[in-house]
């Protein structure tokens, strides 16, 4: 079923030659993909395996939608540190 949902957005999407118009649906399609990622276990997986497909093809259909901000990172304590305590940052 999940492969599918995606063929049917690529089959549709192939149809439309118009740059403007593809910019235009991915605007209207971004939401309610993102939408779906906060539903039960269960259909964001299947959310997630229809968007990693659409996105592979179209790289930048959740460019406006999906931030990504900068972690510092994270180092694990060493043995011989002295702190046994968790995470240093």
């Amino acid at each position: 079923m999940q492969c599918v949902i995606s063929q049917v957005i690529f089959k549709q999407l192939e149809l439309v030659d118009d740059e403007a118009l593809h910019r235009t649906l991915f605007k209207k399609m971004a939401p309610p993909l993102v939408t779906l990622l906060s539903a039960e276990p269960e259909i964001q997986y299947v959310a997630l395996r229809n968007i990693n497909l659409i996105v592979q093809k179209y790289p930048t259909i959740l460019a406006h939608e999906v931030k990504v901000r900068a972690v510092p990172r994270c180092t694990m304590p060493s043995a011989t540190s002295g702190t046994h305590n968790g995470l240093s940052c």
